[in-house]
């Protein structure tokens, strides 16, 4: 139930009858506000595990003291996204439920995408050899993103393979920003 209080004032304007004036104190803040219309959205089942995973996802993060921050307030999709300090760029952590796959990517998707990535392509043996293996170099010719990216046959819906998936996710994730941060804030673009 929302509560709004107010405070009651009269005004009179010469001879006319007293008028009401309410003047509102407190009413919901915007917490209050987004918290109600999370509970009010319907989540499929799938949705509200892959929001649960998240949330895991984080917790296991600040209790391994973690230098990448996820600051990001989980949501109920397949991907949970972390900044990694210039805009155009994040690092994703994603879930396939129908490929029981788990992936952990650079995403570009900044006006100079293309640029960006060949810049980054240059680089793929120091980077490669960084990382400690192959990864995925997704250009995507037909659209303005291009990824980098990296997958493990992990299922979240496994509970010996969600805990698994977890500490992946979490050591990909460091290894990502460690190794592409730099890189990223030297692009000339």
């Amino acid at each position: 139930m929302r509560q709004v209080y107010s405070r009651l004032k009269l005004y009179k304007i010469g001879d006319s009858p007293p008028a009401p004036q309410f003047k509102i104190i407190s009413s919901p803040n915007e917490w209050a506000k987004t918290l109600k219309s999370a509970h009010s959205k319907e989540y499929s089942d799938l949705q509200m595990d892959q929001l649960h995973y998240w949330e895991e996802l984080r917790s296991y993060a600040i209790n391994k003291d973690s230098y990448v921050r996820l600051n990001q307030k989980p949501s109920a999709q397949h991907w949970y996204n972390v900044a990694i300090g210039r805009s155009g760029f994040e690092l994703s952590t994603t879930v396939n439920t129908r490929e029981k796959r788990i992936g952990c990517e650079l995403y570009i998707n900044h006006p100079k995408s293309k640029s960006a990535f060949d810049q980054l392509y240059k680089q793929k043996e120091d980077i490669e050899r960084e990382l400690g293996c192959s990864i995925e170099w997704q250009k995507l010719e037909d659209k303005k993103a291009c990824r980098v990216a990296i997958y493990n046959k992990l299922s979240i819906e496994n509970g010996t393979e969600r805990s698994e998936a977890i500490k992946w996710h979490y050591d990909k994730i460091q290894n990502f920003y460690k190794i592409f941060y730099t890189r990223i804030q030297n692009l000339i673009l």
